[in-house]
């Protein structure tokens, strides 16, 4: 119903196969005959009106014309309705559908001489709109009948207007009368309440609390928590004064207790000690206030023991102290790492060499012997700084990890840098193969799939343990025992905690309609489920994703030979390399190696030296090979990727004594980059080199 605007000019609908007919007789009316009433012409002054007359053929257009008349805010006030129309629509049906657009539309309905009006009447549901009109007729019929029921409309739309308006005003005033009455009853409730809550609150908080006379001091009443602190009982301790308590110390007194209130009244505290029992001394925090209790004054004290958070105060200083030498420990672990490389592969260019004095052999090997040993007390010091476990020699699903690798590797996009971080030793595991490759190869997809810009891939093995206490925490099917964990870890785009808890259910993917059948990661939780495993997930929208797979760890433990030390590889290198290192014994040892394996070698101490170095030879360096912290302002990390830019297919390995990481906190390797840790023995630096170049060679054929 529209609302209403008390108008002058009221809009008509006329329904009839020639329009014109009555559209022309309101467009032009004459002058307005009055209003007949009980058969005398009105005399009264007549209300000047016009009319806006709009014709159409048939009843689909009629409604089509009164909804868009409805929808522009400008609806129509009476139609004209012929019986007989073109169409599929008759004149009765069409009357229905404008009543059911625009209830309160006033109708006249034209029909052939003849019609009984009461017995048309009653086919419609709402005779009080209607007017039935014989046709054809004269100007003066059609113009009365129009203004009658325009007229009706507009005091019906007044009508409705002031009673919408009324309503809105008691609506308004009982919401205001039920808000008040609410409010009331709230408040009285919540005064009711009070009491008992305070009460409720009082008896079971867990702070020691007594309510003490202002005047005499002595304990009106007390909580359960200050007779379990101070080691009484109720009976025995209301109705006295705490000085009456030789188990109290002196502090906790009712003279210390008012003594604490200054003159304004408010509260006051101190931190002092009490022996609760012989053997048992507590830290607490004495406070005392003046409070309001029906009326009454009274004081108000509280004991707040504060033992546990001394010790936990005590434990972070000695976490503090820890953390600096742990930083200590670091700092000397690098400076060990950088020793140990140049005598570790002094020694091995002796032996291999050909030493030929039995002592001087002799004397070598202990030498070697001593820097592997100390090369794993650098390992231990290095770990006093990291959370990740120790790296080990692979073994049981590590070896399983190392025959899948070179697919994965195939599989991950170049971008994507792929990192094993396998325990030494680790216990065997009950498995079928074939499932456990499917979860690495599922696993790994979503991972590259979660990196489409490159990033890095690492899949680390290792041991896990869990008591009855620990368990639960972990996960819902977690239970004590041992367990081998396989832990998957991408630098991808994340997931927020809705997505997390949804990943495992079927047909549900994150990927584009078409490219994901959602079953993934539904049949990895189904494989670690058979073998009595679970899936462990972390993940935060933008920083990467964490599945860890558990699965019970078998009795016994599979552990791997020793490494021996090969000679140098007896085929000799191609390429060109950039040695940056700032430790001349390091780089003086690297060098020599790099020369006898085959390599062209240039050197600089630094990052600004090997930027000079670089506007000279670049474009016949095939591979840098850069430690990580060098004085001045180019780190390895920022030189390999200035480097990058100018020549994309440059091979880059970045050493450090620091460990792996220090590469994290620096940001990810560059593309297809590599990591290589201080001290490393002969072979790995052959080896890593040649990887590195086999690398960026594949990468170059690719592309």
């Amino acid at each position: 119903m529209a609302s209403y605007c008390n108008p002058s000019v009221f809009r008509v609908l006329v329904v009839d196969r020639k329009p014109a007919a009555i559209t022309s007789h309101l467009v032009s009316p004459g002058s307005p005959l009055p209003l007949v009433d009980g058969g005398e012409i009105d005399a009264s002054p007549v209300r000047p009106i016009m009319f806006d007359a709009d014709g159409v053929e048939d009843g689909a257009k009629a409604v089509q014309r009164l909804e868009s008349a409805l929808m522009t805010g400008r609806p129509y006030s009476v139609a004209f309705v012929s019986q007989s129309l073109s169409g599929e629509v008759s004149g009765f049906e069409t009357v229905s559908r404008l009543w059911e657009y625009q209830p309160d539309l006033q109708v006249v309905f034209c029909v052939p001489p003849g019609t009984d009006p009461n017995e048309l009447s009653a086919r419609f549901e709402s005779p009080q709109h209607l007017l039935v009109l014989e046709v054809p007729a004269g100007a003066a019929e059609v113009h009365q009948a129009a203004r009658l029921l325009a007229l009706k409309w507009d005091q019906f739309s007044e009508y409705c207007h002031r009673l919408q308006e009324l309503n809105r005003v008691l609506d308004q005033r009982a919401l205001k009368l039920q808000a008040t009455n609410n409010r009331l009853e709230r408040e009285v409730a919540e005064r009711r309440a009070a009491e008992a809550r305070f009460a409720a609150a009082f008896r079971m908080n867990s702070t020691a609390m007594a309510v003490l006379a202002i005047d005499d001091g002595r304990v009106t009443d007390a909580n359960d928590r200050f007779f379990e602190l101070v080691g009484t009982h109720p009976q025995s301790l209301l109705g006295r004064t705490l000085s009456d308590f030789p188990a109290l110390d002196d502090a906790v007194s009712w003279a210390s207790a008012r003594a604490l209130l200054p003159q304004s009244g408010k509260s006051a505290s101190i931190e002092c000690r009490f022996q609760r029992k012989p053997d048992d001394l507590r830290d607490v925090v004495l406070s005392a206030e003046v409070a309001e209790f029906q009326n009454d004054s009274c004081i108000l004290l509280t004991i707040a023991d504060i033992t546990q958070v001394r010790r936990l105060e005590d434990e972070v200083r000695l976490a503090q102290r820890a953390e600096a030498v742990a930083k200590l420990a670091l700092g000397v672990t690098h400076r060990f790492n950088n020793l140990l490389t140049v005598i570790h592969g002094q020694a091995s260019l002796l032996t291999d060499g050909g030493l030929k004095s039995p002592g001087a052999t002799h004397s070598v090997s202990q030498i070697l012997a001593a820097t592997e040993e100390a090369t794993a007390l650098s390992r231990k010091l290095a770990s006093l700084t990291q959370r990740a476990p120790a790296n080990r020699q692979p073994l049981g699903l590590n070896e399983m990890t190392l025959q899948i690798e070179p697919l994965l590797r195939q599989l991950l996009d170049a971008r994507i840098s792929l990192e094993l971080d396998l325990a030494r030793i680790l216990p065997s595991v009950l498995a079928d193969s074939a499932g456990i490759e499917q979860v690495l190869l599922n696993l790994a997809t979503n991972a590259r799939d979660s990196m489409p810009l490159g990033g890095r891939l690492t899949l680390s093995t290792y041991e896990v343990g869990l008591d009855a206490q620990s368990a639960p925490h972990r996960h819902r099917m977690a239970r004590p025992g041992r367990f081998v964990c396989l832990e998957v870890t991408d630098t991808g785009a994340g997931m927020d905690a809705r997505t997390q808890e949804r990943i495992f259910d079927p047909f549900f993917s994150t990927k584009p309609r078409g490219q994901g059948s959602g079953l993934g990661l539904t049949v990895v939780e189904s494989i670690v489920q058979e073998h009595g495993g679970w899936i462990e997930v972390q993940s935060a929208r933008g920083a990467g994703s964490r599945f860890r797979v558990l699965i019970p760890a078998q009795a016994g433990v599979q552990a791997t030979g020793t490494r021996v030390e090969s000679s140098l590889n007896p085929t000799p290198g191609k390429g060109t390399v950039l040695l940056v290192e700032d430790e001349e014994a390091v780089r003086s040892f690297t060098r020599t190696v790099l020369e006898q394996l085959g390599y062209s070698v240039h050197e600089a101490s630094n990052g600004t030296e090997a930027l000079r170095l670089w506007s000279s030879i670049g474009s016949k360096v095939d591979l840098l090979l850069t430690d990580i912290i060098m004085p001045g302002d180019w780190t390895g990390q920022r030189l390999a990727v200035e480097l990058r830019r100018q020549r994309p297919d440059l091979g880059v390995i970045l050493m450090s004594g620091y460990g792996p990481g220090l590469v994290e906190e620096a940001g990810a390797l560059p593309k297809s980059g590599t990591f290589l840790p201080k001290p490393y023995s002969i072979r790995a630096l052959r080896e890593t080199v040649e990887q590195q170049l086999a690398c960026i060679g594949a990468d170059t054929v690719a592309n």
